[in-house]
């Protein structure tokens, strides 16, 4: 009988060992920072402003890992808590599609950066001017993924060029020179000399040319 209750003790402290192996791989760290910026807050699928949360504000962490972050939404995530003495400050009593739900438990997004709000979003044929030849080389098509200020570019069944498929995958970011850039790491809005055969490409969304090397 002590064997059994010694073996079932065992198991049971496994068991407690793994679960608390996992909870702490795949928890949030919760832990405790401050704001680095302010945060424009708006009612979600909205444009319209609601109040600015001020930069050095306490918030704690939140942000699933591991396993626990497959398919989280936008995964940077913390709150600010805020409390009150006055009970009806809060209605919980409300049917739960009047809450503006979108997956997760919020109804207020943090707008992207003003220079973002310049990007066009979406797919897009966009032209590649090869700086090289001068224009004495035709432009060819690509096809263009902009979402937020992440690109993609691809080849289409018109493009031939050597390589993968995918020609560019990386940043646009706006250069210290006021145009636009297709960029690999931040450093490159410092760059002191950008397109032509420079391996930074210029963007233009208007005439949706890139020119490329």
């Amino acid at each position: 009988m002590k064997k059994w209750l010694f073996r079932i003790s065992i198991f049971l402290n496994v068991i407690f060992i793994l679960l608390f192996v996992w909870n702490w791989l795949n928890s949030p760290t919760n832990e405790l920072g401050k704001l680095e910026k302010d945060i424009e807050i708006r009612y979600f699928q909205s444009n319209n402003s609601v109040f600015k949360i001020p930069k050095g504000l306490t918030v704690k962490n939140v942000s699933e890992r591991g396993l626990g972050a497959i398919g989280q939404f936008e995964n940077e995530r913390f709150p600010i808590i805020i409390t009150s003495n006055d009970a009806s400050l809060v209605n919980y009593d409300l049917p739960k599609d009047s809450l503006d739900m979108f997956g997760e438990f919020y109804s207020a997004e943090i707008p992207q950066a003003k220079s973002e709000q310049e990007i066009p979003q979406g797919n897009f044929i966009y032209e590649l001017y090869f700086a090289e030849f001068g224009g004495r080389m035709k432009n060819t098509e690509c096809k263009v993924e902009i979402n937020g200020n992440k690109i993609i570019v691809e080849q289409t069944e018109n493009t031939n060029l050597t390589g993968g498929n995918q020609i560019f995958d990386g940043l646009i970011l706006k250069h210290k020179s006021g145009k636009w850039i297709l960029a690999e790491n931040k450093d490159d809005i410092n760059a002191e000399e950008i397109g032509g055969c420079t391996e930074i490409p210029i963007i233009n969304f208007e005439t949706k040319i890139i020119e490329w090397c």
